[in-house]
């Protein structure tokens, strides 16, 4: 970054080289500019997708209270026919429901 200060010049690459993400390479100016920009969108939508990631697993927790709740009110019998280990989800579903 200090010499793209200075003055601007080509970078030496041979022609027959092909620059997937270097688009200008007869500029360093351009080319440093170019990739800080790709490199801010880059981060900028990875920080958006994790973020909507986080809010998406806070909920998870209640939706799974939900759902149990909803098993529960059901009879008994419905519940242990549901669950292939019915003791032990049975017991489960009502510790979940009791935090």
């Amino acid at each position: 970054m200090i010499m793209d200060s200075e003055r601007d010049f080509p970078f030496n690459i041979s022609s027959n080289t092909k620059l997937n993400y270097i688009h200008y390479p007869k500029s360093y100016h351009t080319t440093s500019l170019q990739l800080s920009i790709d490199m801010h969108k880059l981060f900028s939508n990875t920080y958006s997708i994790m973020y909507r990631i986080q809010l998406a697993v806070k909920r998870i927790p209640n939706h799974i209270k939900i759902i149990l709740r909803l098993i529960s009110a059901g009879s008994s019998i419905y519940i242990r026919s549901i669950c292939t280990y019915s003791n032990y989800w049975y017991g489960t579903i009502y510790s979940v429901i009791n935090r």
